[in-house]
């Protein structure tokens, strides 16, 4: 980091104030142009950085604060395994539920409270995709397990058989009025829908609001993710993504978006009206409802590329170097990541600098 950027840091979003013939001039530092890693040091801005370090710069550019760390929120029962996944909603009380995978089995933690064991029945090592309703969680497996529903303190098996058991898929989303759930062993690349306004039944039927599935004929082998936007079932193969459209078995449409683009990952992010997800060409996409986009500049899809891409349903990290070579205080940090091991986002302490400082607390 140049010594401009020191300075500014240490200084915060201080005042410095000057007398002059019994008079302050008050002078602002900044507003903080934040990371430049596109032009040598030598020619960049004097309010931006090569690098920022451990630190954020605030919304505008007003200041610069210690970025957030990490601390150990609990050692799980089974320590020896590592975590696949983690799924966070609220019950029908509004108590936050915390649900984490490990080993063959499923923890809740409800309101902060100590971790404890719902479930002993899952695959050792499959990772879990869950969507929640109402109050309660519906969770599939990559092993195919049985679907589980649950409210964070108790936890019960739909069955992977039956007339109306909901299918053992691997990824599950719903639209608030039916289930979602695709990719079974046996029909990969198929999606079932539940009956309307009833999740707990996949009967096959002969009414619009029964349930039924749509077998999901473009490139790739498998769905990879769901997903429910623009009041649309989005789907997702690893060469292909689209939606499907209507209220019914009758007239329900698929639509092929894209027959190149498609994705490993089972997750997307949602904001501003605008669908994020990475394709398997390592670049990252946006979709707004009718146009697919590159979101990344093709300059850095090289670097992005060579990065090393995270394994379809895989969630587990295993390394704390990039945050640990960071400043910080190592009272509030924990950088040791172990299996089994749960961490919460902490809080670090903005800088302190010289007197007569004020601090962005946004």
């Amino acid at each position: 980091m140049i010594k401009r950027f020191l300075i500014i840091a240490s200084l915060a979003f201080c005042s410095l104030s000057v007398r002059a013939e019994d008079s302050q001039q008050v002078q602002p530092i900044g507003p903080f142009g934040g990371l430049n890693t596109n032009m040598s040091q030598e020619a960049i801005d004097s309010t931006q950085s090569p690098d920022l370090l451990n630190v954020d710069v605030s919304p505008g550019g007003k200041s610069v604060k210690k970025r957030q760390g990490y601390g150990l929120d609990a050692t799980l029962t089974v320590s020896t395994n590592a975590v696949h996944n983690l799924y966070k909603f609220f019950d029908s009380s509004g108590n936050e539920v915390r649900l984490a995978f490990n080993d063959n089995r499923v923890n809740s933690s409800v309101n902060g409270s100590a971790w404890s064991v719902i479930l002993t029945t899952g695959t050792v090592g499959a990772t879990w995709d869950c969507t929640d309703y109402l109050g309660y969680a519906y969770c599939v497996s990559s092993s195919f397990d049985n679907p589980i529903k649950t409210n964070g303190t108790s936890a019960g098996t739909t069955g992977a058989g039956g007339t109306n058991a909901v299918p053992a898929g691997s990824v599950i989303a719903n639209t608030g009025d039916r289930l979602l759930v695709g990719a079974t062993a046996a029909n990969p690349s198929r999606l079932y829908y539940s009956q309307s306004a009833v999740f707990s039944n996949f009967t096959l039927g002969v009414q619009s609001s029964d349930s039924s599935y749509e077998d999901i004929v473009a490139p790739g082998s498998k769905l990879t993710h769901i997903a429910y936007r623009f009041g649309r079932w989005l789907w997702w193969k690893e060469q292909s993504f689209g939606f499907i459209v209507g209220t019914g078995q009758f007239d329900l449409q698929i639509v092929t978006v894209s027959n190149t683009i498609g994705t490993l990952d089972n997750t997307d992010v949602f904001d501003g009206g605008y669908v994020y997800f990475r394709g398997t060409d390592g670049q990252f996409y946006t979709y707004d409802g009718s146009t697919l986009s590159r979101a990344i500049s093709a300059d850095i899809a090289p670097s992005l590329r060579s990065a090393n891409r995270r394994k379809a349903n895989s969630w587990v990290q295993t390394s704390a170097s990039d945050f640990g070579s960071g400043l910080g205080y190592t009272t509030f940090t924990d950088t040791t990541t172990s299996a089994g091991d749960v961490k919460i986002s902490g809080f670090y302490e903005p800088f302190n600098s010289l007197s007569k400082c004020y601090r962005d607390w946004e």
